[in-house]
């Protein structure tokens, strides 16, 4: 039966609120308009009754829209009693059959589609369109990144393989940050080095503490293995793309099962803290010859923890003391009280010669005793000591080596592994550095001449300047004394406009009126462009390097203290 067509008011069609075409722009659509408004709408759309007398649109959005633009009253209509279900279907296999969509458009059809019909619905989809249910899966789920993201995808300025790596982000302001990279073609200039930027933030299970299964992270979509079946999303195998949400089921693994743990059975310790967290000067560390552990008190104590590098557990430095120093010495002078009996014959506390008096009722007293009388003692010979000596260069360099144990092992790399006569390398060396004793470490120190020592000191003191922990403070304190002028010696460099967005560098520009060079004025001119505005973010960084500029004095007030 042939359908019956008529001219229907445009006022009385509404538009349906499921339709996914978003493109009506371009060369194509204007050439359209300008046919509709010579000749007007040959072939008529499909509309159905809704309530009130009005009718909601099928299908024929382009032809709709057209119309209203160029002035017409009516529109040559087809009017079907269709229910929404069937309205839907019927607008779904037509714009996705007929119309040439956009992967943005297809992927709203997918998503406009299983909203309709369920989640369930995706082998229907597949079956209706044939196309793989992961491919519809993967269109789909980059609907859920930021709008200004999928704004630059229907407009055509991001390929949908950026879009799939961005997908695996957990984080709003990362993926943005990754975003404007990619735009910018600045900092990642290919899908490929995104992938590998991504990649290289990403956790190894194999790191985990915890029992992935219980934890939901098997079929969870931050982990890469899921979102290579799921989604084909290339990515390497068996990590965790959200190291926030890894590292706090990290955590709450470690501390209600902290006994179950290899690190309490070795070390006999009560906790664990992250590097990042503890002050390394002011907690206590047992020294190498102690096995870097504590001792039979140390093992009922809550300050006795387990200290690691980092949240992935991979290294630690061993086990730490956090409480009083006073506890500390005295464990550690127990300990060496003991060796000492141990290496003299044994324990004496029990001796079964009491008539020889040579050999001691108490293991620590001679430990005790002597440290007394060093501490009485060495600050009086001190007052003999020349200020300006060879001997106060040695015992300062000695001092300030004993004081911090990252700079005690750069020294005993430096110094006594450089030349080995083993032939082992410096990061050899490095593995093993703090076992060495106090009069290992002293004796290459003592026979240093004047030079070799002050040599020895100014590189390690500079090294203790630059170790994070000395503090952004103290830095700032030594560079005014050496005589670094900030506002006049600091420079501009690509790796800090790496870290900014467009915005910022434009401003930094304007603040020092760096666009009014006749030279920058140039520079813009012959990479084509008119307006600063216009450049992007790689272009606005040669602005700055490759003008010709001088960039003396150009410093943020950021960087100013």
């Amino acid at each position: 039966m042939q359908e019956k067509i008529i001219d229907m008011d445009l006022d009385n069609i509404d538009p349906n609120n499921f339709n996914f075409r978003r493109n009506f722009s371009g060369p194509d659509y204007e050439d359209f308009l300008e046919s509709v408004r010579i000749k007007g709408v040959i072939q008529p759309i499909v509309v159905r009754p809704v309530e009130d007398g009005r009718f909601e649109l099928v299908f024929g959005e382009r032809r709709l829209r057209a119309s209203r633009e160029t002035g017409k009253a009516t529109i040559p209509a087809i009017v079907r009693e269709l229910s929404r279900a069937e309205a839907f279907d019927l607008m779904f296999i037509e714009n996705y059959q007929r119309l040439q969509l956009s992967e943005y458009e297809e992927a709203l059809g997918f998503k406009a589609y299983l909203d309709e019909n369920g989640p369930d619905s995706i082998q229907d989809l597949s079956d209706r369109t044939g196309v793989k249910p992961s491919y519809v899966r993967r269109r789909v789920a980059v609907l859920d990144l930021p709008e200004p993201v999928l704004k630059a995808w229907a407009g055509g300025e991001i390929k949908y393989g950026y879009l799939e790596q961005l997908r695996r982000l957990d984080d709003e302001v990362e993926i943005m940050e990754y975003f404007e990279a990619v735009m910018d073609g600045y900092d990642i200039a290919s899908i490929r080095e995104l992938k590998e930027h991504i990649d290289g933030q990403a956790i190894p299970f194999s790191d985990a503490v915890f029992d992935l299964g219980k934890e939901g992270c098997r079929g969870c979509s931050y982990n890469t293995d899921v979102q290579m079946q799921l989604f084909s999303i290339d990515a390497e195998k068996s990590k965790c793309q959200h190291p926030e949400c890894f590292f706090k089921k990290q955590e709450a693994w470690l501390t209600n099962n902290w006994t179950e743990t290899d690190f309490h059975k070795e070390q006999g310790t009560n906790g664990y803290a992250f590097s990042d967290s503890v002050d390394r000067n002011s907690c206590n560390i047992f020294p190498y010859h102690m096995e870097m552990k504590g001792t039979e008190p140390c093992f009922k104590c809550t300050h006795y923890i387990t200290l690691f590098h980092n949240h992935r557990l991979m290294t630690r430095s061993g086990s730490i003391c956090i409480g009083d120093k006073k506890c500390f010495n005295e464990v550690c002078s127990e300990y060496n009280s003991n060796q000492l009996g141990a290496s003299t014959g044994g324990d004496y506390s029990n001796s079964s010669h009491p008539g020889n008096t040579d050999k001691p009722r108490v293991e620590w007293h001679g430990a005790h005793f002597r440290e007394i009388f060093f501490k009485e003692q060495i600050p009086k010979r001190f007052e003999d000591v020349s200020s300006r000596g060879l001997k106060t260069l040695q015992l300062a360099l000695f001092s300030l080596l004993k004081s911090n144990w990252t700079l005690k092992g750069w020294f005993i790399s430096e110094y006594l592994f450089e030349n080995s006569e083993d032939g082992s390398s410096d990061e050899e060396g490095r593995g093993h550095n703090h076992w060495i004793s106090d009069p290992d470490l002293f004796d290459p120190i003592s026979n240093m001449n004047m030079k070799q020592a002050s040599d020895a000191l100014k590189a390690a003191t500079l090294q203790t300047i630059l170790y994070d922990d000395f503090s952004a403070d103290g830095r700032r304190v030594v560079a005014d004394h050496i005589g670094i002028d900030l506002s006049h010696e600091w420079r501009l460099t690509e790796e800090y406009f790496k870290k900014k967005h467009k915005p910022e560098i434009i401003a930094i520009g304007e603040k020092f009126e760096i666009f009014e060079k006749p030279e920058v004025k140039e520079f813009v001119a012959s990479l084509g462009k008119k307006k600063i505005l216009d450049l992007k973010k790689g272009e606005l960084v040669k602005v700055f390097f490759e003008s010709g500029i001088d960039l003396a004095g150009v410093v943020p007030s950021e960087i100013l203290p």
